[in-house]
């Protein structure tokens, strides 16, 4: 039989034990949120998280500030290290705070914003309709325009859509201009990829100059370009080749022309040597050394000295010539 100061002392010894074992500590809860919109100009842990645990961390934690808005459509990002390294700058250590929810937060404030997508589709649509009745391939966006932040979040926003004033070859610029109450407040601009079905003529075997072209000297394909289509385009049947044409060429409008074209050029002539590509024009005076006709090549002299530069041109129809470059 075992005495009873024993058991006592057994039941105490027990009791001691159990009273020095740690607690748990109950941790700040965080859950945070991926994307969040706040209607201040501060940004705090609170507006962007569920908090839960004790209530003077979650108090403490929801102060917390994570960054200010500096500027329109500036967007905040507040990862969990950004966080921990925030809660500890306020006394709350890394071990009582528990992270759950996204990655990372991103933070934009209340701001009533025109979206990129709402900005190419009124681009595009435009486009679309000024391209009508031509033969479009396809209408594609080059890139995409930043959102736009409206002054006034109160006041509705009108887009005024127009062909830019400057366009580039294989492409088509739309300008957008946003507006409220009648006054501009930003502008934007989107780049169209657009492509266009047109026919080229082929030669379906060697013509030789003066060779009046039938339907069965070429063949006619249907290709892409980024150019459309002119309106008179039509094939050159009845036409008379300038210059030596090899199979399977591409024949240009400037390569053929009337069989009984009169001679634009004598030789000996002197004649002006034109570039034109439109947005760029630069001439120069040169003397023929063959007469032409137009779409005809003939060679060119440059210069007054026998020992001054020769170069191939094409005979224009306003009798100037075109280098072939």
């Amino acid at each position: 039989m075992i005495p009873l100061t024993t058991i006592w002392i057994l039941t105490a010894g027990i009791f001691c034990s159990a009273a020095n074992v740690p607690q748990p500590v109950e941790k700040l809860r965080i859950s945070l949120t991926k994307e969040v919109v706040v209607g201040e100009s501060h940004a705090r842990l609170g507006q962007i998280s569920t908090l839960t645990g004790p209530k003077e961390l979650v108090e403490k934690a929801g102060k917390t500030e994570l960054g200010i808005f500096s500027a329109k459509g500036q967007i905040l990002y507040a990862d969990r290290n950004t966080i921990l390294s925030r809660l500890a700058s306020a006394g709350i250590p890394g071990w009582r705070v528990e992270l759950v929810g996204a990655e990372t937060a991103q933070i934009r404030q209340n701001e009533v914003r025109i979206e990129p997508q709402r900005i190419t589709g009124a681009a595009k649509a435009y486009l679309e309709k000024q391209l009508a009745g031509q033969k479009v391939s396809f209408v594609q966006a080059v890139g995409t325009p930043a959102a736009v932040v409206l002054n006034d979040p109160n006041t509705s926003a009108e887009l005024t859509v127009q062909m830019s004033r400057y366009q580039t070859p294989g492409a088509r610029r739309v300008t957008i201009t946003v507006s409220q109450e009648g006054v501009p407040v930003a502008q934007r601009e989107v780049i169209f990829a657009v492509r266009f079905q047109v026919r080229r003529v082929v030669a379906a075997h060697g013509l030789l100059p003066g060779t009046v072209i039938r339907a069965e000297d070429v063949k006619i394909e249907q290709v892409e370009s980024s150019a459309p289509e002119p309106a008179n385009w039509k094939e050159p049947f009845g036409l008379a080749a300038r210059r030596r044409i090899t199979e399977g060429s591409q024949i240009h409008p400037d390569w053929v022309g009337p069989a009984d074209a009169p001679t634009l050029v004598r030789r000996n002539q002197q004649v002006l040597v034109q570039i034109d590509t439109g947005a760029l024009c630069l001439s120069a005076p040169g003397q023929s050394l063959d007469e032409g006709r137009a779409g005809e090549l003939i060679r060119v002299r440059r210069g007054q000295r026998p020992d001054e530069r020769i170069i191939y041109c094409t005979v224009q129809a306003d009798g100037t010539v075109r280098p072939q470059i």
